[in-house]
């Protein structure tokens, strides 16, 4: 049961109460057909029930709700996939009506489907210190509620997915972004806590917040459109977490699992911390559906950080994961970068990544709206459709590039934060891939003399292709006395006191060489990027991600100085010409590939093409690039007669299929590796029916095609084998 006022909108966007407060059922059948329910109602004078009624769900109309499947993806309830690409939308600036009307209307218009949306005091709050409309505890703020009414509705009429917030650090923050004092679960206010931390353990409290939950699952638990409760934001944020991360972790724990007992739709959860590097115990809970990263950094290539974030999240924590905020500091970037390159590198890199969706930048309402960036959503969007990531069960893979140029420039910002020891040697290969990545490398450098159990400067190894510079840039603050010392091939080259957003550059000869970068000094010096002007690494970036089967696999290939940073000091870089691009852990089996590149910006094709891999490898060749390109590459079967050709006999059958699971079967002589697929009559691969080892005899594999939602159409069942080969029709009513 959801409680609710009936309200209305006026034309100006302002809602006002009309009617009398009542209560209502919303509910999401997942049938068609009749339903029957019934009410009963506790309280303090006894239980009543009433009598049973039905109501009739004509058409579902939805997709469903949004679920976990096994692999890096979310999908809906019917099997299709669900990449989110988005922004953040925190709240509204003036009137939620309007601006969520206008920011969710132009979202959807370019492709985007996803936002993450705030319930803070200044925004669609429920609950907060009396005044403003709000009235304390247990009165959740019924303007607000409708507002919230309304856009669920809005989302679903856009197709456009929330990440519901829940709560925010500064709620239970006097230092950051502070909130406390006007809380109501502050005992100066009447609430419960005598102290911030006390929301985390406090009895009252923790049943206080759980009524909040139970209010929010009652009245919006209802939508499809919701597809996440995220607990809260940044919670690292909140006070003197350090001293009490255990006890945020236990409330966590308990208010996880009162969302899965009592979430009847079994939305999924997840959380944030704002230090990337920050307790892995609550990610590791297993109400936590999936992981988030935030990262704010002035890197030239900050999609390079996300990525590497992304893959270094994944491997960790073995689940789903999203950048649920990125930007590129924490002020904005409308001065840096006024036609939003980074989101457009960011969105793309992120999305190839590994990670479940596209990273989400910040600033929705004095970036992305004055300067109309929505369009970058649009291609990504466009290419992802066509891309079954969640079927295939897409992961990262690697490429090299040849052909170009070989000496370029890198950068590296470092992005491990405080407290943490950075790794002690990374070494730079030809495609320019730092191991360990960018995300191990240290933001601050730390001296000789304070805070030496953190101490642990970097050496990079790295080859130059021709003659060019090391240069280290500190960031935004040093700490007492600091000394940067540069050292290149066991001789020190550079030694100078470190001074606050200052270049420190050495000459370096081409050829491999060592360089060790080091605080000589009494403390701590924040860096904020290593750059390698002259490395012998290709000028593109290739992100790649491939299916399980190894069949197919997709592609962002980026000229790296096509950012913000270069754009802003020098211009439109040059395209980048002759690249060849080569995969080499394709399926050995494959033979005629098909290969796709797509324009970034639209996702309209450039080109189409048919090659051949050999033994597994693959190599093709990229169009000139001057920012980035996609490319999508896909086994064809070849083509081959349903009787002349087939060297292997199998039967098909039922066939035509009008309902039930398919059945393949066939007589194997001895053991045999074999792999049953289904194709469209154009080869393009729609299921994996069986892929390994079988012995000697009469074997039978089947298909539930209908339930992997396959539609009505004409296919081709495909077995090959080191025996032989064969190819039947199948037709699908």
């Amino acid at each position: 049961p959801g409680t609710g006022t009936t309200s209305h909108r006026p034309v100006t966007g302002a809602a006002s109460p009309k009617g009398t407060a009542t209560f209502k059922i919303r509910y999401a059948p997942n049938e068609i057909g009749y339903w029957t329910y019934q009410l009963i109602s506790t309280n303090s004078a006894g239980t009543s029930r009433f009598a049973g009624q039905t109501f009739q769900c004509e058409s579902l109309g939805s997709k469903g709700f949004i679920r976990k499947n096994g692999s890096n993806y979310l999908g809906f309830d019917d099997l299709e996939q669900y990449i989110p690409i988005g922004e953040n939308m925190g709240w509204a600036n003036n009137n939620p009506y309007l601006d969520y009307q206008k920011w969710v209307g132009k979202l959807a218009n370019a492709k985007g489907n996803f936002i993450r949306l705030w319930t803070p005091a200044w925004g669609l709050g429920l609950e907060w210190k009396t005044g403003n409309g709000y009235q304390g505890l247990k009165k959740y703020q019924q303007t607000n509620s409708f507002y919230l009414d309304w856009l669920m509705d809005y989302c679903a009429q856009k197709g456009v997915y929330v990440q519901f917030c829940i709560n925010h650090h500064g709620q239970v923050s006097s230092t950051v972004n502070a909130n406390w004092a006007d809380s109501p679960y502050n005992a100066a206010n009447g609430g419960p806590c005598a102290n911030t931390w006390d929301f985390f353990t406090n009895e009252t409290a923790k049943k206080l917040h759980k009524n909040k939950l139970r209010y929010i699952l009652a009245r919006w638990g209802y939508s499809r459109n919701i597809l996440s409760w995220e607990l809260f934001n940044e919670v690292d944020w909140t006070d003197n977490y350090d001293t009490h991360h255990l006890d945020v972790l236990h409330w966590h724990d308990e208010m996880t699992t009162y969302l899965k007992q009592h979430d009847v739709n079994k939305h999924l959860i997840t959380t944030s911390f704002s230090n990337t590097s920050i307790d892995s115990a609550t990610w590791k809970l297993t109400n936590v559906d999936y992981t988030q990263t935030h990262l704010y950094i002035g890197a030239a290539n900050i999609e390079t950080n996300l990525s590497a974030l992304s893959a270094d999240y994944l491997k960790t924590y073995a689940k789903p994961t999203l950048n649920g905020e990125f930007g590129l500091d924490y002020t904005g970037a409308a001065s840096n970068d006024p036609n939003g390159t980074h989101i457009h590198n960011a969105v793309w890199a992120t999305a190839f990544s590994g990670a479940m969706g596209a990273g989400m930048t910040w600033w929705w309402d004095n970036y992305v709206e004055p300067q109309n960036l929505y369009h970058h959503f649009t291609g990504l969007a466009t290419f992802v459709a066509s891309v079954p990531l969640m079927r295939g069960n897409y992961q990262a893979a690697t490429a090299t590039v040849s052909g170009a140029s070989m000496a370029s420039s890198l950068s590296l910002s470092p992005s491990l934060g405080w407290g943490n020891i950075a790794a002690a040697d990374i070494v730079i290969d030809s495609n320019g891939v730092a191991a360990p990545n960018s995300m191990h490398l240290g933001t601050y450098l730390y001296g000789s003399t304070w805070n030496t159990q953190f101490r642990q400067p970097p050496t990079f190894h790295v080859s130059y292709g021709s003659a060019g510079k090391f240069t280290l840039t500190t960031g935004d603050a040093v700490a007492t006395a600091p000394n940067i010392t540069i050292t290149v091939d066991g001789k020190v080259v550079l030694t100078k006191d470190a001074i606050a957003k200052t270049s420190y550059s050495v000459d370096i000869t081409a050829g491999s060489h060592v360089i060790k970068v080091d605080n000589l000094g009494t403390d701590w010096a924040s860096i904020g990027e290593y750059n390698f002007d002259g490395v012998a690494i290709t000028p593109l970036d290739v992100i790649v991600m491939q299916a399980a089967d190894k069949t197919s696999a997709a592609g962002w290939v980026h000229n790296k100085s096509y950012n913000w940073k270069y754009l802003k000091e020098t211009g439109t870089p040059d395209a980048v010409k002759r690249a060849s691009i080569t995969l080499s852990d394709l399926d050995k089996r494959m033979s005629l590939v098909e290969v796709q590149w797509v324009d970034c910006s639209t996702g309209t094709t450039l080109s189409l093409t048919k090659t051949s891999a050999v033994n597994g490898v693959l190599t093709f060749n990229a169009p000139d690039i001057v920012w980035d390109a996609a490319f999508m590459v896909r086994s064809i079967i070849e083509p081959v007669s349903e009787v002349a050709n087939v060297s292997f006999p199998f039967k098909v059958y039922p066939n035509p299929l009008s309902g039930g699971a398919l059945q393949i079967a066939y007589e194997l002589s001895g053991e045999e590796d074999v792999r049953v697929e289904a194709f469209r009559l154009d080869g393009v691969k729609v299921g994996t029916i069986f892929a390994g080892r079988q012995g000697a005899g009469v074997q039978e594999v089947s298909w539930d095609a209908r339930g992997e939602g396959i539609s009505s159409g004409v296919y081709l069942i495909a077995i090959n084998m080191n025996g032989g080969k064969g190819v039947r029709k199948l037709v699908i009513l």
